[in-house]
C-alpha cells in the first residue's frame, strides 16, 4: 500500500460568487500549496474494514439510523483517511446508476492521461471540466464524453484503481446510466486527494465551488451540500429519473479539516416520488454522519484550493 505523504497545509481561502452560470478563472494559483504528493502515492490504496467503535463506524451507524425512515434506499460508504478505516452498508457494493457522479470518473481519466500519456488539454477543456463538476453542466459533460472517450474512461479508471461494480452505460448516448458503487466512489475520491497537486486542486476547487442551483435548474444544495453541515466540503451531486423503474439522488464528497473524511450516499427511490422529501432524507443522512465525524475537529477551509469564481456575463 502506498504511503500517504505528510499533510502540510497552508491556510487558503475559497472565494466564490454564486450565479446560474459560473466560469472558473483558474489562476496559476490553482496549483496551490496543499500537501505535496509523491507521484507514486497515486496508486490505489486498500482500506481495512472499520472495526467497531471507530469514528467511521460510529458515523455509519448514525447515517443508517437516519436512513431507516423515508423512501430513499441509501447505499453508504464512509472513509476516515487518517487511519484508512472504511465503514459501509451491506449495499455499498451494489452497482447503482451513477447519474452525474460519472462526470468525476471521466475527469479523473482525462487528468491521468494528461499526466501519464501527454494528452493535450487546453484552457477550454479546463473550463468544461470545472463546469461539469461544479454546476453539473450536462452540455459540458457531453463534450468531454465525446472528445475524450468517456465510454473507455470508465474501464480505464476501474482497471487503474481496481474498482468493482463500475461499468459503462449500455448505450453510449446515455452516460448517466453508467454504474458505480458507494465503495468504489469512496475509493475514487480518496484517489483524487492523492493525485499530484495540479490535478487534485483542479478537481477539488470545482467540487468546492458547487452553487446551490445546478445548470439545469435542479437544487443541488442537499446531502453534503445542504446548508449548515460544514463549510469545509467538496462534493459531487447526482440526480436522475426514470431508468430501471427508479430515480437516483446521490451526494458524495470530502468533508472535515484537511479533507479527512470521504462520505458517499447513493440514493435510489421510486420514480414517482417527490424530489423534496428525498432531498431532505439524503440531507438528514449526511448530517447524521457529519455530526459524528466533525464533533472533535473544527471544520476549516485551509485544505481547499484557492479559486476565484465569477458569474459569466
Amino acid at each position: 500500500m502506498a504511503q500517504r505523504s505528510a499533510r502540510r497545509v497552508t491556510r487558503l481561502r475559497l472565494l466564490y460568487s454564486l450565479g446560474t452560470t459560473l466560469t472558473v478563472s483558474v489562476l496559476a494559483a490553482v496549483l496551490v500549496a496543499l500537501p505535496t504528493t509523491d507521484p507514486e502515492s497515486t496508486a490505489t490504496r486498500s482500506f481495512p474494514e472499520a472495526p467497531p467503535a471507530t469514528l467511521a463506524q460510529s458515523a455509519l451507524t448514525a447515517a443508517e439510523s437516519a436512513a431507516a425512515t423515508g423512501g430513499v434506499d441509501a447505499r453508504i460508504a464512509i472513509l476516515d483517511r487518517r487511519n484508512d478505516h472504511l465503514a459501509t452498508t451491506d449495499s455499498a457494493t451494489t452497482p447503482t446508476l451513477s447519474a452525474s457522479l460519472v462526470k468525476l470518473v471521466v475527469v479523473v481519466d482525462i487528468l491521468d492521461r494528461r499526466r501519464e500519456e501527454g494528452l493535450a488539454i487546453g484552457a477550454r477543456d479546463v473550463q468544461l471540466i470545472t463546469r461539469a463538476l461544479s454546476v453539473s453542466d450536462d452540455q459540458a459533460m457531453n463534450e468531454l464524453w465525446t472528445r475524450f472517450d468517456g465510454m473507455g474512461a470508465i474501464g480505464r479508471v476501474a482497471g487503474r484503481l481496481g474498482l468493482e461494480g463500475i461499468a459503462p452505460p449500455p448505450d453510449v448516448d446515455y452516460w448517466g446510466q453508467a454504474t458505480i458503487t458507494a465503495s468504489s466512489t469512496a475509493t475514487l475520491l480518496d484517489y483524487v486527494l492523492e493525485m499530484p497537486p495540479p490535478d487534485r486542486d483542479l478537481v477539488i476547487a470545482a467540487l468546492a465551488s458547487a452553487p446551490p442551483v445546478a445548470a439545469d435548474g435542479f437544487a443541488q444544495d442537499f446531502g453534503l451540500l445542504a446548508p449548515g453541515l460544514t463549510d469545509a466540503v467538496a462534493a459531487k451531486q447526482g440526480w436522475m429519473c426514470c431508468v430501471d423503474d427508479s430515480a437516483q439522488l446521490h451526494s458524495a464528497g470530502v468533508i472535515g479539516p484537511h479533507g479527512r473524511f470521504v462520505v458517499v450516499v447513493l440514493g435510489r427511490l421510486d420514480p414517482t416520488a417527490d424530489w423534496e422529501p428525498a432531498r431532505n432524507q439524503v440531507s438528514h443522512i449526511a448530517s447524521a454522519a457529519g455530526q459524528v465525524l466533525l464533533a472533535d475537529d473544527s471544520p476549516r477551509l485551509d485544505w481547499l484550493p484557492a479559486v476565484h469564481l465569477a458569474a459569466a456575463a
